[in-house]
């Protein structure tokens, strides 16, 4: 599929930094790839976790794939360095993004221009709740679309602000994304100057870069690796030992007990006042535990985790939204934790390829309202047809109801788009395949 060099590319940089003993990792799909796996790009056995190549690629992907890879930020600048050195000053850029202009924003712009005294648009600013757009504010607060019905002034001032809303207000550069080129970047982007730092970033946002064939690579620069790199250094300097990141145990009994009693201060994804309550009441005992955690705890799946506290614990007794799914579930307690639980659920309820729940999992997670749609249409039909061999008749009358996914189609479906978007990649195995579900083609990954 001629991604051969940008698997190498990646594995070059990704060497230079081990080798200069610069942290680094790869979070989300790319840990599906059994080939990135054995460049050293990623740590996570892919075999082992049963995780799915098809969440990384397949033939029916609507986007390039991502290899996401984490530097420690106080470093990151060396690699990208390093990159343009390597490559090229002139094939190598940063990209630009644009801050935009939300409800609040350009009723304060709109109302300074227009003289208006600070405290009446200040008091109008925050009638607009976080997010929303003027038209839903106004429609929302009674007492903002009384000040519009009541002074014209403030309706002149709504009025202007809508025609700015969303409009690009300030140009900054992207937190992670560069790109590499074959060609001299000039052939096929504008460029300028970087708003911080000597480098140079194109004119075109992500969005734009993609779509005329560039691509892009994330460098995330990640303050928590720098803290680790930190910490061990004063291992190394205080007990005269150092420390292999890749041998540490997952197994280790006293770690779980001292993230148990709250103890998650620098531990990255897990302090904060709600996920270390959340963590206290779990008193996890397995790396699984934690991943688990990490996935529900964000807006939406969050509403599970007192769920899957409960159920971890035999307070609540373990359901799974359909029988078909136990084998999916069992692990997570019957709650839908994970975007590959998405795609196993499509595969295991509707019949769905690997490559066809992967992009109901993209609709869903980026919330894409045609595709979702079109999708939610395929997936009830699948669930119909699922068992259809085994129905004879009504399924009220058929002797292998209990088996076929159509009854409880709807229910599952809600509870999938509910549910079922933003949860990063599992790196944990599971039981698909005692359902006859694939997991990914792992050798040709």
């Amino acid at each position: 599929m001629g991604y051969a060099a940008y698997f190498l590319i990646v594995q070059d940089f990704v060497r230079f930094a081990k080798r200069n003993r610069i942290l680094t990792t790869v979070r989300g799909s790319a840990a599906g790839s059994l080939v990135l796996y054995s460049l050293g790009v990623t740590d996570v056995d892919p075999l082992q976790y049963r995780l799915p190549f098809e969440r990384f690629l397949n033939p029916q992907r609507y986007t390039m794939p991502d290899i996401d890879v984490d530097f420690m930020d106080s470093r990151r600048d060396e690699v990208i360095r390093y990159v343009m050195d390597k490559y090229g000053h002139d094939h190598v850029a940063q990209i630009i993004t644009f801050g935009t202009m939300g409800a609040r924003q350009a009723v304060r712009d709109v109302g300074r221009v227009m003289g208006l005294p600070y405290s009446d648009v200040d008091r109008i600013a925050k009638l607009i709740p976080f997010n929303a757009t003027l038209d839903d504010a106004v429609r929302s607060e009674p007492e903002l679309q009384r000040a519009a019905e009541d002074n014209t002034q403030i309706h002149r001032l709504l009025d202007l602000s809508r025609k700015l809303e969303g409009v690009a207000r300030h140009a900054s550069t992207h937190a992670a994304g560069v790109i590499i080129s074959r060609d001299p970047l000039i052939e096929h982007v504008p460029l300028q100057k970087a708003t911080k730092g000597d480098l140079v970033m194109t004119q075109y946002d992500m969005t734009a870069v993609e779509k005329i064939g560039l691509l892009k690579m994330d460098f995330l620069g990640l303050a928590n690796l720098t803290i680790l790199d930190t910490a061990m250094k004063i291992i190394e300097k205080t007990r005269q030992t150092s420390v292999d990141l890749p041998s540490i145990p997952l197994d280790n009994t006293k770690t779980y007990d001292l993230l148990g009693a709250g103890e998650t201060v620098g531990v990255f994804q897990l302090e904060g006042a709600g996920m270390t309550r959340y963590i206290k009441d779990l008193r996890p005992t397995n790396i699984q535990d934690i991943m688990a955690m990490v996935a529900l705890f964000r807006p939406g799946p969050m509403a599970n985790i007192p769920t899957y506290i409960r159920r971890k614990h035999g307070v609540e007794p373990i359901s799974y939204p359909h029988p078909a799914l136990e084998p999916v579930l069992r692990e997570t307690y019957g709650v839908m934790v994970y975007q590959e639980d998405v795609m196993a659920v499509a595969q295991a309820l509707a019949g769905f390829s690997p490559a066809e729940a992967d992009v109901l999992r993209y609709a869903i997670g980026k919330k894409i309202r045609d595709r979702l749609q079109q999708q939610r249409a395929k997936f009830i039909a699948g669930c119909v047809d699922r068992h259809r061999q085994n129905c004879r008749g009504r399924h009220r009358m058929c002797p292998h109801a209990h088996l076929c996914p159509a009854p409880g189609c709807e229910r599952v479906v809600r509870e999938l788009y509910r549910n079922g978007g933003g949860h990063p990649v599992r790196p944990g195995g599971r039981e698909e395949r005692r359902a006859g579900v694939s997991r990914g083609r792992f050798a040709g990954s």
